[in-house]
C-alpha cells in the first residue's frame, strides 16, 4: 500500500493527454499522490481530490505544485512580523511569506500551466499566504475550492498578493526578469498580475 501512489503515477504517465481527474475517498496512505499527479498529468485542467477523514497540511498543499525542495522554499520565504500580517490572522504565531516568492517554471509541476479548476477536501488551514502562492503560480486557474464542508473566503489571499512592495535586498530580481532555464533560484518580487486574472476565484468564493 505504501507504494500505491507511485505505482498509480507510473500508470497515469501513460495518459499524458488526460485533462480531467476525479479521485474520491482516498485513504491516508495515499496522501503522497498529491506530489505524483503534477508530473504524471502535464495537461490536466480539472482536478478533484477527496480524502477520507484527514486534511492536507501546508506542506502537502505546497508539494502538489512545487516540485523543488520545500526546505529551500521555506528558507527563501521570509517570516512575517506581526505588523505585516493581515488583521484577520493576528492571532497566528508564525507566518511564512510564500506569496512573495517567485519560483522558476521548471520547479513547478507541468500541470501548473494548464490547471483551470482545483477542488480538494480539504485543506485545514486559514493561512492565506500558501493560497496566494498557488494563485500566483497557476496562471490559468479559474476556480479553487479547498473544502466540501464549509465556506472558504480567499479574499485575504488575494489581497496578500499585492501586500509586498519593496524587495528586501538589492539582489532580488523583479518578476519581469526571466530565469535562466536551469536556475533553481527563488526570488522575492512583487506580484505584477492583474486583479482580473484571479477575479473568478474571488467571485466563486463570495457568492
Amino acid at each position: 500500500m505504501e507504494s500505491w501512489p507511485e505505482t498509480l503515477g507510473v500508470h497515469m504517465s501513460q495518459f499524458d493527454f488526460l485533462t480531467s481527474l476525479n479521485l474520491d475517498k482516498l485513504p491516508v496512505q495515499c496522501k503522497k499522490i498529491t506530489s505524483v499527479l503534477g508530473k504524471s498529468c502535464p495537461q490536466l485542467k480539472w482536478l478533484r481530490i477527496g480524502f477520507a477523514n484527514f486534511s492536507l497540511t501546508t506542506e502537502d498543499l505546497l508539494s502538489m505544485f512545487f516540485s523543488g525542495d520545500l526546505d529551500t522554499l521555506n528558507e527563501a520565504a521570509p517570516d512575517l512580523p506581526l505588523t505585516d500580517q493581515l488583521d484577520d490572522l493576528s492571532s497566528e504565531s508564525i507566518h511564512k511569506a510564500y506569496h512573495q516568492c517567485l519560483v522558476p517554471t521548471h520547479l513547478l509541476y507541468p500541470f501548473c500551466q494548464t490547471l483551470e479548476e482545483i477542488r480538494i477536501n480539504h485543506y485545514d488551514s486559514n493561512e492565506p499566504y500558501v493560497i496566494a502562492f498557488v494563485l500566483r503560480h497557476l496562471p490559468r486557474l479559474k476556480q479553487l475550492e479547498t473544502s466540501d464542508f464549509e465556506f472558504k473566503d480567499y479574499s485575504a489571499s488575494i489581497r496578500a498578493l499585492w501586500s509586498f512592495r519593496q524587495p528586501t535586498t538589492i539582489e532580488n530580481l523583479e518578476e519581469t526578469v526571466c530565469f535562466p532555464s536551469d536556475s533553481d533560484l527563488i526570488t522575492l518580487s512583487n506580484y505584477t498580475g492583474t486583479f482580473l486574472s484571479i477575479l473568478s476565484c474571488l467571485d466563486d468564493t463570495v457568492k
